[in-house]
Formats: C-alpha cells, structure tokens, sequence
C-alpha cells in the first residue's frame, strides 16, 4: 500500500510540473507574491510563504480590482476526510491563472481514494469561475491518516469586472464537497 500511494504522489507531482510548465510556456514568466493576485511581483529568491501563485504576462497595471474567493469544504455521509484551504479568503486577479492550496486529510485507517466537487454562489456568477486542474479534476488516493498538500488552477474570466461599479469587489464562494472516487463519471 505504500508504494502505491508512494507512485500516486509522484504522478500528482508529475501532474502539477506538467501543468505549470505548459502555464509557463503559454503565459510567460511565473509571478509569485502574497494571496493578492493584483500586488504580485517577481519573487526576489526569498520564499514568501504564498497562498497562490498567479501568472498574467498582459496584466493591465490601470485595473487593479480583484476578486475574493471564499472557500467552504464538507464531506458526504460515510467520507471521513476533510479539506482545509491554506488561507479562507484569496484574492485573485481575474484573467490570471491562480494555483490555490489545501490541506486534504484522510482520517481513516484505509485507502481512500477522493474526488472532489464544486459549486460556486451566487449561481449566476458561477460562470465566471473555471477549474483548470488540480483535485477536482483529478482526484487524490490518500493512504491512512495521511493528510497531503493539493492544488487547484483556476481562472476567473475578467468580464465579471464588468458589472463591478466604481470600487465594489467581487466575492464568490467555492463550495467543495468530498466524494469517494469512485462515485464520479469518467468526464464531468
């Protein structure tokens, strides 16, 4: 059992380099800064302890409104795992790709293989919200009692500014609900 959950953290971790390098060679350089998207600055070598990591090479210096990202997690009946985001509230840069971090925890004595699901309120603002990679797309087998460090990229389309008036900040909140794998379709 551990070098099964051995190779599906070293296949996460294939995954999650994958995904920055193809982010990387798509958007140019990777930004790293505080959890605000909008003050991100090339990192100068000291880590700065980030909650998300945020990359748009055409960033518009004249519109500096973010969005706040809410975050609430739950598990269906018989799912003895928790989700618990590093930070509760993120800003983020619309227009950015954003890598967001949690905590996932297995608080059993047996393999359990999670997927996660997600809704975003207000519903009509839910549109605006899309999940590129990471745990809700696909999934996380933890061993018992191990808890792991997950990612999600998302993007927040940038036309939700557009019915922002004046210095009004937009706020969603995400809703994930733990799942066992197996209770998913192939495609979503």
């Amino acid at each position: 059992m551990r070098i099964a959950a051995q190779r599906n953290r070293r296949a996460a971790v294939v995954s999650q380099v994958l995904a920055l390098l193809c982010a990387t060679l798509l958007s140019g350089p990777l930004l790293l800064g505080s959890a605000s998207a909008e003050t991100a600055k090339p990192s100068s070598g000291a880590s700065t302890g980030t909650t998300a990591e945020t990359r748009n090479p055409a960033k518009d210096e004249t519109s500096p409104k973010t969005v706040q990202l809410r975050f609430q997690s739950r598990s269906v009946e018989g799912v003895n795992a928790t989700l618990e985001p590093k930070q509760d509230v993120v800003s983020v840069e619309p227009g950015s790709v954003t890598r967001l971090y949690f905590f996932l925890s297995n608080r059993t004595s047996k393999v359990v293989p999670l997927r996660l699901s997600y809704r975003v309120e207000p519903a009509e603002e839910s549109v605006f919200y899309n999940q590129l990679q990471g745990i809700c797309t696909t999934g996380q087998t933890l061993g018992p009692w191990e808890t792991s460090f997950v990612s999600d990229s998302i993007l927040i389309d940038p036309t939700i500014l557009k019915d922002a008036s004046g210095d009004d900040e937009k706020t969603l909140t995400v809703h994930y609900t733990l799942k066992y794998a197996e209770e998913f379709p192939e495609f979503r």
